[in-house]
């Protein structure tokens, strides 16, 4: 394998030939693609609203008890293009942080308590 600029090469065939006292050496290469990782996710572009990240908590909570498993699979089932957004990142940003703070989510569950949304009454 060799490395040039970006590119990789691999190669595949050397020849050498000597003629009138002068010795030639040819390097046969091919470029090698660069393999996909699988296990990386691109991160989506997410929107960094506190008053975004406060109606998530909640839906966290309220929604789906708690479980963002459920949540992401429930973006998956509905559209390519809601797998792509905000909720997205906020999701993946908190099993991270649950993986390193089991508590997280009971400081979550007593602010979602403690502030309500106001809901409206319908009217008849």
């Amino acid at each position: 394998m060799l490395s040039v600029g970006r590119e990789r090469l691999r190669v595949i065939e050397v020849t050498s030939s000597d003629a009138q006292s002068q010795h030639t050496t040819t390097i046969l290469t091919e470029r090698v693609e660069r393999a996909r990782r699988t296990n990386v996710v691109t991160m989506p572009v997410g929107d960094s609203s506190i008053v975004a990240d406060f109606l998530r908590y909640h839906v966290l909570v309220r929604v789906f008890d708690g479980d963002p498993e459920a949540w992401l699979e429930e973006l998956r089932r509905r559209s390519q293009d809601d797998i792509n957004g905000g909720d997205v990142r906020f999701i993946r940003w908190i099993r991270a942080r649950l993986r390193t703070d089991p508590m997280l989510l009971t400081a979550i569950r007593r602010m979602v308590d403690s502030n309500p949304l106001p809901m409206n009454k319908a009217t008849p």
